[in-house]
């Protein structure tokens, strides 16, 4: 959104500093403003199964940010064997078989590494 030159230094002027370096401080500040803390995410790879099917499960199965926290972790790779298998049936793998293990990432990263056999399409 674009506002007006004057309703803008209206809500940017500071006593003391002149108009039209207001601007400039705010964008200093902004830029020295520690960053937001990264979100922990959930990412999935897939073996097994054919590289171009291992294509459209990457982008059926997106990483999934969980903020850190263990329970949380845990429900979100229970819900995505229910993902997985979803997806598997889209693509005619119905008798398709798995075992799942994951690694940690870096900064709370984790990796979710899905080793399918994907029985007769």
């Amino acid at each position: 959104m674009l506002f007006h030159r004057r309703a803008l230094s209206r809500f940017t002027r500071i006593p003391g500093i002149p108009a039209g370096s207001c601007h400039l401080l705010l964008l200093s500040l902004l830029a020295l403003s520690p960053p937001a803390r990264g979100r922990d995410e959930i990412s999935f790879s897939f073996q097994g199964i054919p590289q171009t099917l291992q294509g459209q499960m990457g982008r059926n199965m997106p990483p999934v940010a969980y903020n850190g926290q263990t329970n949380r972790l845990q429900e979100m790779i229970l819900s995505s064997d229910l993902r997985l298998r979803n997806a598997l049936e889209a693509y005619g793998y119905y008798g398709a078989k798995w075992k799942t293990s994951s690694r940690s990432l870096q900064k709370g990263n984790v990796q979710v590494i899905y080793h399918i056999v994907p029985g007769k399409p």
